[in-house]
């Protein structure tokens, strides 16, 4: 739409100047206000004690966070206390990513199979020949 000066005039989105940050209020909801119904709504009948999701603790649990990668659990293809469990939790990828909490992005066959590509002297089993 053109304004006074027979220009067409856009909205211009107003920028927040570098360093002020705009502060947000989290909002908290506890678990009554989100068993009701929303506004305008009304609740089930059969439904006296609240709903089933708010019986529920949270849909995304978070991350476990282990203290050492001992703690963390193993596939259940490799059996407890054998060779192959003690070498793939003391594997650095494994190591790493447990202490720090993270999800695996692969399992643990697949840092045992990097057993048969690792030297022998790193705790591996390829024989390897330097000419």
């Amino acid at each position: 739409a053109p304004d006074a000066s027979g220009e067409d005039s856009l909205p211009v989105a107003r920028r927040q100047p570098p360093g002020r940050a705009r502060k947000r209020r989290a909002v908290v909801e506890t678990e009554e206000e989100l068993s009701a119904p929303p506004r305008g709504e009304a609740s089930p009948a059969g439904d006296a004690s609240g709903s089933a999701a708010a019986q529920q603790t949270a849909l995304v649990q978070a991350p476990a966070r282990y203290a050492s990668s001992s703690e963390a659990p193993l596939d259940k293809m490799i059996e407890p206390g054998s060779a192959d469990e003690r070498w793939v939790r003391s594997h650095p990828l494994f190591v790493q990513i447990a202490e720090r909490g993270y999800p695996h992005p692969f399992g643990e066959r697949e840092i045992l199979a990097l057993k048969s590509y690792t030297p022998k002297q790193y705790g591996g089993d390829a024989e390897l020949t330097f000419c």
